[in-house]
Formats: structure tokens, C-alpha cells, sequence
């Protein structure tokens, strides 16, 4: 049994395990050599069906294999570099992973289990790091993330602590 398969008899349940069974048999072929897996999810990428999401040391990669006899496997991943903000929305029986990044805006819905959306989302903030970018065009990025963050806020996707953290973090690359 790989490390993933592994990791997802202990952090799965069944039916999670069931929906993904064959991205977790071929997860192994896009975890590079030395990437640690930290967490894994169920979800659905850009309404790929079901995903196994793959939360490493490094980068999110969404898995999904298609096709019914050639077997291809989709595998999208952003590295937490590419990352500017994330937040999260937990439901009664699923959640759902909003990102911001360089190439656009990325969702992953209906993830599984309950709870695991803000356990990856809490995650990829530890893992985001800092870009340094020249000063004429820092103050208009800057002032254009205050003004989503805001509006994330208002439509209370973000917490009041989590609001204020990256209110504080954003005010002081000014």
C-alpha cells in the first residue's frame, strides 16, 4: 500500500475512498520525488466529477482520472507560490475551497469529508509565502486585494480574524 493510499484508509471515509478509488491507485505517478502529502480530499475541480485532492508540502493537485478504456489521468496542481489568497466555505454535508491565483480564480466544490475545505484552506495559508514585486506596481495590487477582501468579508466567506489578519498583512506591503 503507497503513502497516499495510507494516508486515505486513515483520513477518508468509505465512501470517499469508493468515489476516488482510482486516483488514489495512480496518485503516486504525480507525487515528485521528496513532496510530502499532507492532507486529502474529495472534491469536484471546474466540475470534473469526483477529484482527489492532494494537499503536499508543495502545491493543491486535483486528480481525476476519465475515459472509459484509455484510462487518462487530469491532473491539475498549483504550487502554493502561485497562491495570493484562499478562503473556505463549510455546508452541512460538504465544502468548498476558494483560491486566488496568478492564472485566475480557482474553486474546488463539494468537498469531502465535512470540514476537510477549512482544513486545507487553513494549510495552504501556512504554506503561502512572500513575493517581493517592485513598488510602482505593489500599491494598486494591493489596494485591489483590500478591496476583494473586503468584499469577501461582507459576504462573510472570511471570518472577522481572518479578515483582520490579512487586512494587516496586506496594509503592511504598503
Amino acid at each position: 500500500m503507497t503513502d497516499v493510499q495510507q494516508l486515505a484508509e486513515t483520513t477518508l471515509g468509505k465512501f470517499e475512498r469508493m468515489s476516488v478509488k482510482a486516483e488514489l491507485k495512480r496518485a503516486d505517478e504525480v507525487i515528485q520525488s521528496g513532496e510530502r502529502v499532507e492532507m486529502l480530499a474529495v472534491g469536484s475541480y471546474r466540475g470534473s466529477g469526483n477529484s482527489l485532492i492532494i494537499a503536499t508540502d508543495r502545491r493543491l493537485i486535483a486528480l481525476n482520472e476519465t475515459g472509459m478504456f484509455g484510462k487518462k489521468l487530469q491532473v491539475h496542481d498549483i504550487t502554493y507560490s502561485h497562491i495570493s489568497h484562499v478562503a473556505s466555505e463549510a455546508g452541512v454535508t460538504n465544502g468548498k475551497i476558494m483560491i486566488a491565483a496568478s492564472g485566475g480564480d480557482i474553486d474546488i466544490e463539494r468537498i469531502l469529508p465535512t470540514g476537510r475545505s477549512a482544513e486545507i484552506a487553513n494549510y495552504i495559508r501556512t504554506r503561502l509565502g512572500t513575493t517581493v514585486t517592485p513598488a510602482s506596481t505593489t500599491a494598486p495590487d494591493i489596494t485591489d486585494q483590500l478591496r476583494k477582501l473586503g468584499e469577501l468579508h461582507a459576504a462573510g466567506v472570511l471570518t472577522d480574524e481572518e479578515f483582520s489578519a490579512k487586512k494587516a498583512e496586506l496594509l503592511a506591503r504598503l
